[in-house]
């Protein structure tokens, strides 16, 4: 919640590493900040359902609000079941979201963490005969 200000080293971060190509964010609608002004910077306005590519990034990022995975607010839970409830919605659709658009992975990454390799080392005995010509040069030492 919050976590905004995280936002432009995330983004950086898997643009480079992965690369990250689609962005779907939740707008938390008991936040107090809004990622929008950080988001318009790398994929367009900010709007929901945009596709408009920002600063040559080439992101496609999309914002939800609670309507456009039809989560309402069961006033009879406690908040911490509230956020669950909220997530497990916001989740499910994304996923089917992506499904739909013939995407072939999906990483789910909250804004304080960060995807890292592990590096391949041809002598580690418990990797054999794994490494072969397929696996990429930058991820073998």
């Amino acid at each position: 919640k919050d976590d905004n200000d995280r936002l432009p080293e995330w983004l950086a971060y898997h643009w480079l590493t992965l690369p990250l190509k689609y962005l779907l964010v939740a707008i938390d609608p008991t936040g107090t900040t809004s990622p929008h002004h950080i988001l318009d910077k790398w994929g367009g306005n900010g709007n929901s359902s945009n596709t408009d590519i920002g600063m040559g990034m080439g992101i496609e990022i999309e914002l939800w609000d609670d309507v456009d995975y039809d989560h309402w607010m069961n006033e009879e839970l406690d908040e911490k079941h509230k956020h669950r409830d909220r997530q497990k919605l916001f989740l499910a659709d994304c996923e089917r979201h992506h499904k739909k658009k013939g995407r072939s992975w999906l990483a789910i990454i909250d804004p304080d963490e960060f995807i890292t390799y592990n590096l391949i080392n041809r002598d580690d005995p418990k990797i054999g005969d794994f490494v072969d010509e397929d696996v990429p040069e930058q991820f073998v030492e």
